[in-house]
């Protein structure tokens, strides 16, 4: 871990104001694009209901 250090510290010197302009605009054009392209949950999950009652089976008076 320690050689790995100074490793680090170089690579961070190394990034320049516009090379961090430039990734931030790519990642705001990614999440525009993933904005842009998400669905809703409810296109592709049917809705279901749970009906909560006293009784844990209400057919069993019908049997």
């Amino acid at each position: 871990m320690a050689d790995l250090k100074p490793l680090v510290k170089e690579a961070m010197r190394a990034v320049t104001p516009e090379n961090w302009k430039q990734a931030l605009k790519h990642a705001e054009q990614l999440q525009k694009h993933d904005t842009n392209q998400a669905r809703p949950v409810e296109m592709y999950v049917d809705s279901f209901v749970i009906h909560l009652s006293e009784s844990s089976d209400e057919t069993s008076e019908s049997d």
